[in-house]
């Protein structure tokens, strides 16, 4: 009897714990990872000046409706990167994608616009998803995520 009480309670004392989150950090020997951002430098600038707006983009820079969309990926997870050119074309991060339980160096996907351009349609999986025939063709994670507010 002591031994099943000794098991019983080694199996207990884990499940008792707290669970403790972290923000995503990147593999140790992932491709890119999170980084600071630079600190602003004028010969480079993040985004259109704002005195060289209404000659870049155009006049009618601060009614246009325009954004541009790109993606990312790295070991934090799969960006979804969208620039207004109202505000100069300056790039902000809608949305990031990841899923719990995968040790990626680096996330992979691709993206689509809807015809609004309001949300866009993602498939992302862990770049290690191309080593397996079966994972390459068939493995993927999918999102439609709202570029406005991030949510999916």
């Amino acid at each position: 009897m002591p031994v099943i009480l000794m098991v019983a309670t080694a199996l207990a004392i884990p499940l008792s714990l707290p669970a403790q989150a972290a923000d995503p950090a990147p593999p140790k020997d992932a491709a890119q990872g999170r980084s600071s951002r630079p600190e602003k430098n004028p010969a480079m600038p993040s985004e259109v000046p704002a005195e060289d707006r209404a000659e870049t983009p155009g006049a009618r820079y601060e009614t246009s409706e325009d954004t541009a969309f790109t993606t990312s990926g790295d070991g934090t997870g799969f960006h979804l990167l969208v620039a207004d050119e109202a505000k100069g074309y300056g790039w902000k991060t809608a949305a990031t994608l990841r899923e719990d339980g995968f040790d990626a160096d680096t996330w992979i996907g691709s993206a689509c616009l809807t015809a609004s351009g309001d949300h866009a349609a993602v498939a992302y999986a862990p770049r290690t998803f191309t080593n397996r025939p079966e994972l390459m063709v068939r493995g993927a994670f999918t999102a439609v995520v709202n570029l406005h507010s991030g949510t999916a």
